[in-house]
């Protein structure tokens, strides 16, 4: 076995220390208040950890370019999924509630103007 193809538990361990460290930072980061920038620093942490994963556990970083793209394409069109979901939320247009026609028990609601209301 040559370190050319397999790595040396030094680099294991190294990527390992690596992970206890992101995840010991997302764990103080939990403890601080942050407001809203508090989810997209969780966000970043998390991708971070998981390209730690991809790359030395998953081994993509020894592989062919080829083998290599897919986890890559993978991730950019759920960013592309995302980003489309995030412009349609972003661009529709939300209209007032209609005023009910009957109370909750099913009778018909009293006029403000004092006027018989009519059942449907």
């Amino acid at each position: 076995m040559t370190t050319t193809t397999h790595h040396r538990w030094t680099h294991y361990l190294a990527v390992w220390l690596a992970l206890v460290g992101l995840t010991a930072l997302s764990f103080l980061l939990s403890l601080t208040h942050l407001g809203a920038i508090d989810t997209v620093f969780s966000l970043v942490i998390a991708a971070a950890k998981s390209t730690v994963v991809l790359l030395f556990f998953m081994h993509l970083v020894e592989e062919r370019f080829s083998v290599a793209v897919v986890p890559a394409l993978a991730v950019g069109y759920v960013l592309l999924l995302v980003a489309l979901m995030v412009t349609d939320v972003l661009s529709r247009h939300t209209y007032p509630k209609t005023p009910l026609l009957f109370g909750e028990d099913g009778v018909t609601l009293p006029d403000p103007a004092g006027e018989p209301a009519d059942r449907f």
